[in-house]
Order: C-alpha cells, then structure tokens, then sequence
C-alpha cells in the first residue's frame, strides 16, 4: 500500500454534508470536528472512543479550534478594521491593536460564543501600554 498524504481540511471536506443526528442538546461541538478528530485519532494509533477522547485533548484541539477563531477574525474584518493582530499559542492568544482594545476584547467573545467555546474570564483581559 503506497503512502497518501491526506489534509485535515479534505477530511473535513468530505464529512461536512452529513446530517447530525445528535439531539441539539448534545451538539457542543460540530459533527464534521468530532469525525475529523476521530479519524486522525485513528491514524496516530487510538483504538476506540477512550483513547480519542484523551488524546483529542491535546493541542492538536486547541489547535483545529484556533484555526477557526483566526480564519474567522480575518474573514470577519476584525483585523482590519480594527488593526488588530491575534498572536496564539495552542489556545491561548494576544491581540495586538492600538485604542480598540475593548472593542477586540468584544468581538472575541462573540466569535468564541459562536465557535461554542468558552473564554476563561479570569484570564481575559485589557492592559493599555
């Protein structure tokens, strides 16, 4: 068998149209993410739904999550308009911007909220320099 480099985006790509059968309640993250964390789970070595969930947790998540925030932030015209630069490390992140700092804080907690992620407030925070 001849060895394929296979992209998480074309992954995703290929699950994306699937109808989630899961009730809405239990929808905390997009069905497509869940596949596509399970099959890479399954390339690296995981034998079930235990040991993908407990090595999904490592910043590989952090990671497919950011992703989305950074696409989104520039997609969305945050960076540009308020001259705003997100500087991440696995799921933690700085932005960078000059007199729109609370308005930056702003709009990250919206996308995070849309993103159905949480932000950890006790971190999150403006300092003017």
């Amino acid at each position: 068998m001849a060895n394929k480099t296979v992209s998480l985006r074309s992954v995703a790509k290929h699950f994306e149209s699937l109808p989630d059968p899961r009730h809405e309640r239990n929808r905390k993250h997009l069905l497509v993410d869940v596949i596509s964390i399970a099959v890479c789970g399954v390339f690296v070595g995981c034998d079930g739904p235990t040991t993908i969930a407990q090595w999904a947790m490592s910043p590989l998540l952090s990671n497919v999550y950011m992703r989305r925030f950074l696409v989104g932030w520039k997609t969305l015209g945050y960076q540009e308009r308020l001259q705003a630069r997100v500087i991440n490390y696995a799921d933690d992140l700085v932005i960078c911007c000059r007199g729109t700092g609370l308005e930056a804080l702003q709009a990250m907690r919206q996308m995070m909220c849309a993103l159905r992620l949480t932000v950890n407030e006790a971190r999150a925070s403006s300092s003017f320099v």
